[in-house]
Protein backbone atom coordinates (compact mmCIF):
# COMPACT_ATOMS: atom_id res chain seq x y z
CA UNK A 1 0.00 0.00 0.00
CA UNK A 2 1.11 3.82 -0.46
CA UNK A 3 1.98 5.72 2.67
CA UNK A 4 -0.96 7.84 3.73
CA UNK A 5 -0.92 11.84 2.24
CA UNK A 6 0.52 13.98 4.28
CA UNK A 7 -1.38 17.16 5.45
CA UNK A 8 0.53 18.83 2.84
CA UNK A 9 -0.41 16.57 -0.40
CA UNK A 10 -4.12 16.76 1.08
CA UNK A 11 -4.00 20.80 1.09
CA UNK A 12 -2.92 20.88 -3.01
CA UNK A 13 -5.43 17.77 -3.33
CA UNK A 14 -8.20 20.35 -1.72
CA UNK A 15 -6.81 23.09 -4.00
CA UNK A 16 -7.10 21.11 -7.31
CA UNK A 17 -10.50 19.23 -5.92
CA UNK A 18 -12.38 22.50 -4.00
CA UNK A 19 -15.32 21.39 -2.03
CA UNK A 20 -17.72 22.97 -4.30
CA UNK A 21 -18.44 25.84 -6.86
CA UNK A 22 -21.33 27.96 -7.79
CA UNK A 23 -22.64 25.96 -5.06
CA UNK A 24 -24.27 23.35 -7.02
CA UNK A 25 -23.28 19.63 -7.02
CA UNK A 26 -22.44 19.26 -10.40
CA UNK A 27 -20.12 22.22 -10.90
CA UNK A 28 -18.00 20.44 -7.64
CA UNK A 29 -14.53 20.26 -8.32
CA UNK A 30 -14.45 16.38 -8.46
CA UNK A 31 -17.53 16.34 -11.13
CA UNK A 32 -15.99 18.54 -12.99
CA UNK A 33 -12.24 16.94 -13.61
CA UNK A 34 -14.07 13.62 -13.77
CA UNK A 35 -17.39 12.71 -14.99
CA UNK A 36 -18.12 16.55 -16.83
CA UNK A 37 -16.58 16.05 -20.10
CA UNK A 38 -17.10 15.96 -23.92
CA UNK A 39 -14.70 13.03 -24.43
CA UNK A 40 -15.07 9.34 -23.24
CA UNK A 41 -14.05 7.93 -20.41
CA UNK A 42 -10.50 6.41 -20.88
CA UNK A 43 -8.26 4.96 -18.09
CA UNK A 44 -5.11 5.22 -20.49
CA UNK A 45 -2.33 3.94 -18.19
CA UNK A 46 -4.40 0.61 -17.87
CA UNK A 47 -5.18 0.47 -21.43
CA UNK A 48 -1.63 0.47 -22.42
CA UNK A 49 -0.15 -1.44 -19.21
CA UNK A 50 -2.33 -4.38 -21.00
CA UNK A 51 -1.64 -4.16 -24.38
CA UNK A 52 2.24 -4.10 -23.79
CA UNK A 53 5.11 -6.74 -22.68
CA UNK A 54 4.82 -5.00 -19.35
CA UNK A 55 1.66 -7.03 -18.52
CA UNK A 56 2.95 -10.96 -18.40
CA UNK A 57 0.51 -13.70 -17.08
CA UNK A 58 0.87 -17.64 -17.73
CA UNK A 59 -0.97 -18.15 -20.58
CA UNK A 60 -1.78 -21.98 -20.71
CA UNK A 61 -3.48 -21.31 -17.50
CA UNK A 62 -5.01 -17.85 -17.80
CA UNK A 63 -6.79 -15.67 -19.92
CA UNK A 64 -7.69 -11.89 -19.72
CA UNK A 65 -10.69 -11.46 -18.11
CA UNK A 66 -12.93 -8.08 -18.23
CA UNK A 67 -16.29 -7.71 -16.74
CA UNK A 68 -18.71 -4.68 -17.61
CA UNK A 69 -21.84 -4.45 -15.43
CA UNK A 70 -24.32 -2.81 -18.18
CA UNK A 71 -23.36 -2.28 -21.77
CA UNK A 72 -22.92 1.47 -22.23
CA UNK A 73 -23.59 1.33 -26.35
CA UNK A 74 -19.74 1.47 -26.80
CA UNK A 75 -16.98 -0.24 -28.02
CA UNK A 76 -15.42 -0.69 -24.35
CA UNK A 77 -15.99 -4.53 -24.41
CA UNK A 78 -14.22 -5.04 -27.25
CA UNK A 79 -11.35 -2.49 -27.15
CA UNK A 80 -10.57 -4.31 -23.58
CA UNK A 81 -10.28 -7.68 -25.95
CA UNK A 82 -8.17 -6.02 -28.41
CA UNK A 83 -5.86 -4.93 -25.40
CA UNK A 84 -5.95 -8.06 -23.62
CA UNK A 85 -5.61 -10.56 -26.47
CA UNK A 86 -3.38 -8.25 -29.02
CA UNK A 87 -5.37 -9.84 -31.61
CA UNK A 88 -6.52 -8.04 -34.65
CA UNK A 89 -9.62 -9.64 -34.89
CA UNK A 90 -11.04 -7.35 -32.46
CA UNK A 91 -11.30 -4.53 -34.51
CA UNK A 92 -12.89 -1.16 -32.45
CA UNK A 93 -13.09 0.87 -35.90
CA UNK A 94 -16.06 -1.28 -36.71
CA UNK A 95 -17.66 -0.62 -33.78
CA UNK A 96 -16.99 2.92 -33.66
CA UNK A 97 -18.53 2.58 -37.25
CA UNK A 98 -21.36 1.05 -36.15
CA UNK A 99 -22.19 2.86 -33.31
CA UNK A 100 -22.02 6.12 -35.15
CA UNK A 101 -19.72 7.39 -32.43
CA UNK A 102 -17.50 10.36 -33.07
CA UNK A 103 -14.03 11.31 -31.99
CA UNK A 104 -15.37 12.63 -28.84
CA UNK A 105 -17.58 9.59 -27.86
CA UNK A 106 -14.43 7.11 -28.88
CA UNK A 107 -11.93 5.69 -26.80
CA UNK A 108 -8.55 7.25 -28.62
CA UNK A 109 -6.39 4.31 -29.50
CA UNK A 110 -3.38 3.05 -27.83
CA UNK A 111 -0.34 1.14 -29.26
CA UNK A 112 -1.38 -2.63 -29.59
CA UNK A 113 2.21 -4.93 -30.69
CA UNK A 114 -0.20 -7.49 -32.85
CA UNK A 115 3.56 -9.08 -34.04
CA UNK A 116 4.11 -9.95 -30.38
CA UNK A 117 1.92 -12.51 -30.32
CA UNK A 118 -1.89 -12.88 -29.42
CA UNK A 119 -2.82 -14.02 -25.67
CA UNK A 120 -5.79 -15.47 -24.74
CA UNK A 121 -8.69 -12.80 -23.55
CA UNK A 122 -12.81 -12.85 -22.67
CA UNK A 123 -15.17 -10.17 -22.14
CA UNK A 124 -18.38 -10.70 -19.57
CA UNK A 125 -20.98 -8.38 -19.71
CA UNK A 126 -24.04 -8.57 -17.54
CA UNK A 127 -27.26 -7.34 -18.67
CA UNK A 128 -30.01 -6.15 -16.43
CA UNK A 129 -32.27 -3.78 -19.02
CA UNK A 130 -33.02 -4.22 -22.40
CA UNK A 131 -30.61 -2.03 -24.51
CA UNK A 132 -31.73 -0.26 -27.47
CA UNK A 133 -31.84 0.85 -30.66
CA UNK A 134 -28.67 -1.27 -30.98
CA UNK A 135 -28.89 -4.78 -29.02
CA UNK A 136 -25.24 -5.90 -28.22
CA UNK A 137 -26.20 -9.31 -29.06
CA UNK A 138 -26.69 -8.35 -32.77
CA UNK A 139 -22.75 -7.03 -32.89
CA UNK A 140 -21.35 -9.67 -31.33
CA UNK A 141 -22.92 -11.89 -34.47
CA UNK A 142 -21.81 -9.35 -36.92
CA UNK A 143 -18.48 -9.59 -35.89
CA UNK A 144 -18.52 -13.31 -35.19
CA UNK A 145 -17.74 -13.31 -31.54
CA UNK A 146 -18.02 -16.69 -29.90
CA UNK A 147 -19.24 -17.14 -26.53
CA UNK A 148 -15.52 -17.79 -25.31
CA UNK A 149 -14.84 -14.22 -26.53
CA UNK A 150 -18.09 -11.79 -25.53
CA UNK A 151 -20.09 -13.26 -23.57
CA UNK A 152 -24.14 -11.65 -22.61
CA UNK A 153 -25.05 -12.86 -19.16
CA UNK A 154 -28.78 -10.96 -18.59
CA UNK A 155 -30.45 -11.00 -15.44
CA UNK A 156 -33.35 -9.43 -13.24
CA UNK A 157 -32.77 -6.03 -11.59
CA UNK A 158 -34.36 -6.96 -8.87
CA UNK A 159 -30.83 -9.61 -8.78
CA UNK A 160 -28.62 -6.70 -8.10
CA UNK A 161 -29.20 -7.32 -4.32
CA UNK A 162 -27.86 -10.86 -4.05
CA UNK A 163 -24.30 -13.10 -4.84
CA UNK A 164 -26.20 -13.55 -8.37
CA UNK A 165 -23.55 -11.51 -10.03
CA UNK A 166 -20.69 -12.99 -8.24
CA UNK A 167 -21.84 -16.01 -8.97
CA UNK A 168 -22.47 -15.33 -12.65
CA UNK A 169 -18.76 -13.38 -12.90
CA UNK A 170 -17.14 -16.88 -11.27
CA UNK A 171 -19.01 -18.96 -13.55
CA UNK A 172 -17.94 -17.35 -16.39
CA UNK A 173 -14.06 -17.11 -15.97
CA UNK A 174 -12.37 -18.25 -19.43
CA UNK A 175 -10.65 -21.77 -19.30
CA UNK A 176 -8.20 -22.46 -21.05
CA UNK A 177 -7.78 -26.08 -20.13
CA UNK A 178 -11.22 -27.30 -19.70
CA UNK A 179 -11.21 -25.96 -16.10
CA UNK A 180 -11.21 -23.10 -14.42
CA UNK A 181 -7.92 -22.17 -12.54
CA UNK A 182 -8.66 -20.73 -8.99
CA UNK A 183 -6.48 -18.11 -9.46
CA UNK A 184 -7.69 -16.84 -12.67
CA UNK A 185 -7.86 -12.81 -12.21
CA UNK A 186 -10.64 -10.16 -12.97
CA UNK A 187 -8.40 -7.78 -14.74
CA UNK A 188 -11.12 -5.08 -15.48
CA UNK A 189 -14.47 -4.55 -13.41
CA UNK A 190 -16.40 -1.90 -14.87
CA UNK A 191 -19.34 -1.18 -13.43
CA UNK A 192 -19.83 2.63 -14.57
CA UNK A 193 -22.93 1.59 -16.88
CA UNK A 194 -25.74 1.25 -14.13
CA UNK A 195 -28.11 3.83 -13.09
CA UNK A 196 -26.76 4.88 -9.52
CA UNK A 197 -26.54 1.21 -8.27
CA UNK A 198 -22.72 1.19 -8.07
CA UNK A 199 -22.82 0.92 -4.25
CA UNK A 200 -25.09 -1.85 -3.87
CA UNK A 201 -23.19 -3.28 -6.94
CA UNK A 202 -19.76 -2.81 -5.46
CA UNK A 203 -20.96 -4.37 -1.83
CA UNK A 204 -22.49 -7.20 -3.35
CA UNK A 205 -19.31 -7.96 -5.60
CA UNK A 206 -17.12 -7.47 -2.45
CA UNK A 207 -16.78 -11.60 -1.95
CA UNK A 208 -14.50 -11.21 -5.32
CA UNK A 209 -13.23 -8.40 -4.98
CA UNK A 210 -9.71 -9.93 -3.74
CA UNK A 211 -9.22 -11.15 -7.88
CA UNK A 212 -10.37 -7.73 -9.08
CA UNK A 213 -6.94 -6.52 -10.57
CA UNK A 214 -8.59 -2.89 -11.89
CA UNK A 215 -11.84 -1.42 -10.97
CA UNK A 216 -13.84 1.52 -12.62
CA UNK A 217 -17.03 2.85 -10.91
CA UNK A 218 -18.83 6.04 -10.87
CA UNK A 219 -20.21 7.90 -7.26
CA UNK A 220 -23.29 9.32 -8.47
CA UNK A 221 -25.92 12.00 -6.97
CA UNK A 222 -28.62 12.38 -5.55
CA UNK A 223 -31.16 9.36 -5.24
CA UNK A 224 -29.13 6.47 -6.00
CA UNK A 225 -27.44 3.44 -3.59
CA UNK A 226 -25.40 6.02 -2.34
CA UNK A 227 -27.43 7.61 -0.41
CA UNK A 228 -27.28 4.65 2.42
CA UNK A 229 -23.42 4.13 1.68
CA UNK A 230 -20.44 6.30 2.40
CA UNK A 231 -18.02 6.97 0.28
CA UNK A 232 -15.31 6.27 2.47
CA UNK A 233 -16.52 3.00 4.20
CA UNK A 234 -16.80 1.95 0.45
CA UNK A 235 -13.49 2.71 -0.15
CA UNK A 236 -12.17 1.19 3.33
CA UNK A 237 -13.99 -2.18 2.27
CA UNK A 238 -12.18 -2.06 -0.82
CA UNK A 239 -8.63 -1.11 0.86
CA UNK A 240 -8.97 -4.57 2.35
CA UNK A 241 -9.39 -6.40 -0.54
CA UNK A 242 -5.97 -4.47 -1.83
CA UNK A 243 -7.30 -2.42 -3.82
CA UNK A 244 -5.95 1.64 -3.93
CA UNK A 245 -8.97 3.94 -5.43
CA UNK A 246 -8.23 7.28 -7.14
CA UNK A 247 -10.60 10.16 -8.40
CA UNK A 248 -10.16 9.70 -12.63
CA UNK A 249 -9.38 12.83 -13.98
CA UNK A 250 -10.63 13.28 -17.40
CA UNK A 251 -9.26 14.37 -20.85
CA UNK A 252 -9.48 17.93 -20.22
CA UNK A 253 -6.98 17.65 -16.88
CA UNK A 254 -4.94 15.41 -19.06
CA UNK A 255 -6.04 11.67 -17.31
CA UNK A 256 -4.93 13.23 -13.88
CA UNK A 257 -5.24 10.71 -10.82
CA UNK A 258 -6.53 11.90 -6.68
CA UNK A 259 -5.61 9.26 -4.88
CA UNK A 260 -8.58 8.95 -2.21
CA UNK A 261 -7.34 5.97 -0.15
CA UNK A 262 -5.43 7.11 2.71
CA UNK A 263 -5.80 10.44 1.66
CA UNK A 264 -9.60 10.99 2.02
CA UNK A 265 -11.21 14.44 2.39
CA UNK A 266 -14.03 14.73 4.53
CA UNK A 267 -16.15 16.54 2.15
CA UNK A 268 -15.40 13.37 -0.56
CA UNK A 269 -18.36 11.63 1.36
CA UNK A 270 -21.02 14.75 0.09
CA UNK A 271 -22.43 12.86 -2.51
CA UNK A 272 -21.83 13.82 -6.01
CA UNK A 273 -20.88 12.61 -9.63
CA UNK A 274 -17.12 11.05 -10.71
CA UNK A 275 -15.25 8.48 -11.82
CA UNK A 276 -13.36 6.74 -9.74
CA UNK A 277 -10.50 3.78 -10.58
CA UNK A 278 -9.02 1.62 -8.21
CA UNK A 279 -5.66 -0.72 -8.84
CA UNK A 280 -4.45 -3.85 -6.87
CA UNK A 281 -1.47 -3.47 -5.05
CA UNK A 282 -1.22 -6.99 -3.70
CA UNK A 283 -0.78 -8.23 -6.83
CA UNK A 284 2.48 -9.06 -8.88
CA UNK A 285 1.10 -8.97 -11.96
CA UNK A 286 0.07 -5.24 -11.87
CA UNK A 287 2.56 -4.15 -9.76
CA UNK A 288 3.77 -2.14 -12.68
CA UNK A 289 0.67 -0.47 -13.09
CA UNK A 290 -0.23 0.19 -9.53
CA UNK A 291 3.31 2.19 -9.43
CA UNK A 292 2.53 4.33 -12.71
CA UNK A 293 -0.25 5.16 -11.61
CA UNK A 294 0.79 5.98 -7.61
CA UNK A 295 3.54 8.59 -9.48
CA UNK A 296 0.54 9.49 -12.19
CA UNK A 297 -1.15 11.21 -8.96
CA UNK A 298 1.47 12.82 -7.30
CA UNK A 299 2.73 14.34 -10.78
CA UNK A 300 -0.70 15.61 -10.67
CA UNK A 301 -0.39 16.93 -7.20
CA UNK A 302 3.05 18.75 -7.88
CA UNK A 303 1.58 21.02 -10.79
CA UNK A 304 0.34 23.09 -8.21
CA UNK A 305 -2.30 24.59 -10.20
CA UNK A 306 -6.16 24.54 -9.39
CA UNK A 307 -8.23 23.67 -12.09
CA UNK A 308 -11.50 24.74 -10.91
CA UNK A 309 -12.92 27.25 -8.53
Amino acid sequence: MPNKCTDAQLSIAKKQLPEDYRGRPWHSGITLATVRSKFAYNPKLMREFYASDDFNFNTKTHSFYAVFIRWKKNFAPIDSLAIGSRNSKFNTDQWKSELGLDENNALSPVAIDYAAGTRPAKALVVEYEAQTPIPLESLKTKFGYSDNELAIVKIQKKQLNDDVMSKIVSRQKPSTTGKVDPTQPIHFLDISGTNGEDADILLNLMSIMDQVRYLHFEYNYPNTSWSNVKLSSLVKALQAKGLVCYFAGNKETDYALWRITDCFLDYYDIRRWAWLDCVNVEHEDVSKLASRMEQEFLMTLQTGISYFG
